[in-house]
């Protein structure tokens, strides 16, 4: 019977912990933004660095979208605030 060992240099270990540490450290501080989103009654959905803001219409509200216009314009001002930057597409 013959085991098999994987070993991984240290620096590629602790690099992984690093990278982790920021994604954590990022998600945290990128979470704050949920709180200028809910000041518009707008819903959010933010995975990693992807984040999408939606809302539901009526077909009587679907003319209006000044309040979506007004959230994207509040978190893309956040988002200068803070040092991050933000792509629209």
């Amino acid at each position: 019977m013959s085991a098999v060992f994987h070993f991984f240099p240290f620096h590629a270990v602790s690099q992984l912990l690093s990278l982790d540490a920021v994604f954590q450290l990022f998600g945290i501080y990128v979470s704050l933004i949920g709180d200028v989103i809910s000041q518009h009654n707008v819903e959010y959905h933010q995975y990693a660095d992807d984040m999408q803001l939606y809302m539901s219409l009526s077909q009587a509200d679907f003319g209006d979208l000044s309040t979506i216009e007004i959230c994207a314009s509040d978190v893309s001002r956040w988002f200068v605030e803070n040092a991050l930057l933000l792509n629209p597409m």
